[in-house]
């Protein structure tokens, strides 16, 4: 069986075991891309479903992450974040001194990064934040300091898993294994940060793209512009 088949085996299986008209979900794949999907719904939840969704935020794809946090006030949207630190903090009382130091001082990095409202302050947040977020990278790794740090939460959600409405959730699944996208004109990363993606994958301003300084951005909190591309390969190649 090659591997086309097999794929399209796997979009017939989930859709029908779900009951969702095959249609339905090629459409919006094919006429909504997921960033525009992900705002139009967060935007139609009333301040409790808001709520709801801010509780459970680790149970949405990073990109509905992204648009909640967007919709809540600045306090609690801090609180979101310093909680998802003290959850990982308290669930593992071997965490060493230093370990739980780091992590105390993102929280607190946290706190005042996400309460502020514009850009007075931000260049010197941001330069905290990557002093608190090369620490935790330091003594917990990468991966864990994305999760805590960048992320907040996996870096994938399952689409079993996945808190948002099905028709959404599996649209985002069908766009992302199955349609093929324009290339984003929009920056994705930032270049001090670097990419959130694959190991052999960098982030590059070799090629013009449109600045987002708007956060949520990139980096630490989403507190830094997003100036650059990400691109596969070895950092330093040629396009």
């Amino acid at each position: 069986m090659t591997t086309h088949t097999r794929r399209r085996l796997l979009l017939c299986a989930v859709v029908l075991a779900l009951a969702v008209p095959a249609e339905l979900v090629l459409v919006k794949a094919l006429t909504t891309d997921a960033q525009s999907a992900s705002n139009a719904w967060v935007s139609s939840l009333s301040p409790e479903q808001l709520e709801q969704a801010a509780a459970r935020i680790q149970d949405y794809s990073p990109q509905y992450r992204k648009d909640i946090m967007r919709r809540l006030a600045p306090v609690r949207r801090a609180q979101v974040w310093v909680d998802h630190i003290a959850d990982y903090r308290d669930a593992r009382p071997e965490l060493s001194t230093e370990q739980v130091d780091a992590l105390n001082a993102a929280i607190e990095a946290a706190s005042a990064t996400l309460i502020l409202t514009g850009d007075e302050g931000r260049a010197e947040q941001a330069a905290a934040n990557r002093v608190v977020g090369g620490r935790v990278q330091e003594l917990f790794g990468k991966e864990v300091a994305d999760y805590l740090l960048h992320r907040l939460g996996n870096r994938t959600t399952r689409v079993l898993a996945n808190a948002a409405p099905w028709r959404l959730s599996l649209s985002d699944f069908v766009r992302e294994r199955f349609v093929v996208s324009a290339r984003i004109e929009d920056c994705n990363c930032d270049m001090d940060y670097g990419c959130d993606t694959l190991s052999m994958t960098y982030c590059t301003n070799t090629r013009a793209c449109v600045i987002d300084d708007s956060w949520p951005a990139c980096g630490w909190f989403w507190n830094e512009p997003c100036d650059g591309e990400c691109k596969i390969g070895m950092i330093g190649s040629q396009d």
